[in-house]
């Protein structure tokens, strides 16, 4: 069997993770019309805000999966396979003691929350059927260390590849009962179904790598080091937990679900650029552990800085064409009545901007065993920006949230993760910094430009919309390539695609 470099299974698990993302955001445009003219403008936002109730369900492992990837990779960077199996074994077991607990919260938030006042234009049982059906997945909770085991050894192409059938099984699942007429248990039962043949997937294939696995003897050194972390990890993963799925709950409580439509297809172009971009720390987070494990401390510093301006200058070369072009992708997909204006839209690809890079410094301390350190300031982060989300919809209207998030980020984030990590790993917040912003430089005068080009003519049919919007990616992919990379960079990472699809 062929031994893949880290350098190859970066690369795969990031081009398998874009085409996962770019195919599903594509599925998810083809079939959104259709679920919003069959389930309604009012049960389709309140199928959002209960998405994002039930977002804190996987709250409830307490940070296990965080402190299991964190000591999974630098074990697997050591090479030392015992204690690979051991964190897996406690890893089941813990999962399978915390089963039960998400069980009952599930069951409490589906009684519980059809009586919450913004979301009762749906009818109580239709509700609570679909939040019975979405408590399901406690039940197989356990077979989360595969997936988890999977994404440490770099093997995300893998789960890239499961993802992406289920995507297209959840999309058409959720087109066909909305034709139904099955109502929000329809959405449930798709999302939920559709998820069955990933995990058991993952958890065969853990399963035959690691026979007799679940039958093993966990040391007690293991057990403490997933307990050290538990906690700390669990507070973080609330912070941002709470942080990314507070908008739609403040919009559906103080606009009521049909604004929360809006808001969220509005925003629909810069969350795929933002699940896009974050790719990179998804599928490099493992290999740059590994080089930490192995005390190489200059090329970890190195690779941190080089994909830091990665992470920046593709975001930048994505995110200008979207703000310039939601106001009439949104007219051509769903009806121009669904967008919330463009100073929502570019609120949002700032906003996203700002969180590409900042998860990608996230993905490092978190992955090294560091989320101790960062949580903290998670918490301060998540404050800051729920009560500037409340206060400003309030004043504000639409944009609310998102001030939130950009008062949040500028206050706390920008400034805290480079000291953390300076902390941790001695690097330079100046250079951190410097990293990330010189694609500006070009960034913000192609946005601009764009955004004028887009207001001074009509809005285009479909094929056209699509190729500019195409082609000003392209542009934008050429912009960082020639004026943020030298020379030697641009050789360097002609090398890296070279490397990535040659065969050994």
């Amino acid at each position: 069997m062929v031994r893949l470099s880290r350098t190859k299974r970066s690369a795969w698990s990031a081009a398998s993770g874009l085409a996962l993302t770019a195919g599903s955001v594509l599925i998810g445009f083809v079939t959104t019309p259709f679920v919003l003219r069959w389930l309604g403008s009012e049960r389709f936002g309140t199928w959002k805000a209960v998405s994002e109730w039930l977002g804190y369900l996987p709250l409830f492992e307490f940070g296990l999966s965080g402190s299991l990837a964190a000591h999974l990779a630098p074990a697997l960077g050591r090479g030392d396979e015992g204690e690979v199996r051991s964190f897996v074994v406690g890893g089941l077991r813990a999962f399978r003691r915390l089963a039960p607990i998400m069980l009952i919260f599930g069951l409490c938030l589906s009684f519980g929350l059809p009586y919450f006042g913004s979301l009762k234009e749906v009818p109580t049982s239709e509700l609570r059927w679909a939040l019975l059906i979405m408590t399901i997945p406690a039940l197989w909770l356990p077979l989360n260390a595969f997936r988890i085991l999977a994404e440490a050894r770099q093997r995300l192409y893998v789960v890239h590849v499961l993802l992406g059938a289920q995507a297209i099984f959840t999309n058409a699942l959720m087109v066909a009962t909305a034709y139904a007429g099955w109502g929000l248990p329809g959405q449930s039962a798709a999302v939920v179904l559709a998820q069955m043949p990933t995990v058991f997937t993952l958890a065969w294939m853990g399963r035959s790598r690691a026979r007799g696995l679940v039958d093993e003897k966990i040391t007690e050194g293991a057990v403490r080091k997933l307990q050290s972390l538990n906690w700390p990890t669990f507070v973080f993963n609330m912070s941002g937990r709470i942080g990314l799925l507070s908008d739609n709950i403040i919009i559906a409580s103080f606009l009521g679900p049909a604004a929360v439509t809006s808001f969220y297809l509005t925003q629909r172009l810069s969350n795929m650029a933002l699940t896009q971009v974050q790719q990179i720390g998804n599928a490099s987070w493992a290999g740059l552990v590994e080089l930490h494990a192995q005390g190489r401390s200059d090329v970890f510093e190195a690779r941190t800085l080089e994909l830091t301006g990665l992470t920046s200058g593709l975001s930048l070369a994505v995110l200008g064409p979207i703000a310039a072009y939601s106001g009439q992708f949104t007219a051509r997909w769903v009806g121009a009545a669904a967008y919330a204006g463009d100073f929502v839209a570019g609120l949002a690809c700032i906003n996203v901007w700002i969180l590409c890079i900042c998860s990608f410094w996230c993905w490092i301390v978190s992955g090294t065993g560091n989320v101790r350190t960062w949580t903290p300031y998670a918490v301060m982060s998540t404050l800051v920006n729920i009560a500037i989300s409340i206060a400003a919809t309030r004043l504000f209207g639409m944009p609310g949230p998102l001030i939130g998030t950009t008062v949040a980020l500028l206050a706390v984030t920008v400034w805290g993760l480079p000291r953390v990590l300076q902390q941790l790993f001695s690097f330079s917040p100046t250079e951190l910094w410097a990293a990330a912003l010189r694609p500006l430089f070009w960034g913000l005068p192609f946005a601009v430009v764009l955004f004028v080009i887009t207001r001074a003519v009509p809005t285009a049919p479909w094929w056209r919309l699509l190729v500019e919007m195409g082609v000003s990616v392209l542009i934008g992919l050429a912009l960082w390539w020639r004026l943020t990379l030298d020379t030697e960079s641009r050789l360097r990472w002609r090398m890296r695609l070279r490397t990535a699809v040659v065969a050994n």
